[in-house]
């Protein structure tokens, strides 16, 4: 999870020290309440594109 929420738009990582966004902290509580991919784009507003890069790898639905 530590991974993830450096990740960067691209993949890449950032440093710790910079914080999530609120977008980003929206998608890890959803992620956190078991929503699948399909679902935590339908309530963002968002393509599966971009909710698919926010879901850590080992949880990826």
């Amino acid at each position: 999870m530590a991974a993830w929420a450096r990740r960067q738009e691209g993949g890449t990582l950032r440093p710790p020290s910079e914080p999530l966004t609120q977008r980003e902290k929206e998608a890890a509580a959803l992620i956190a309440a078991g929503l699948t991919n399909t679902e935590i784009g339908e309530e963002l507003f968002v393509s599966l594109a971009t909710v698919n890069p926010m879901r850590p790898t080992s949880n990826a639905s």
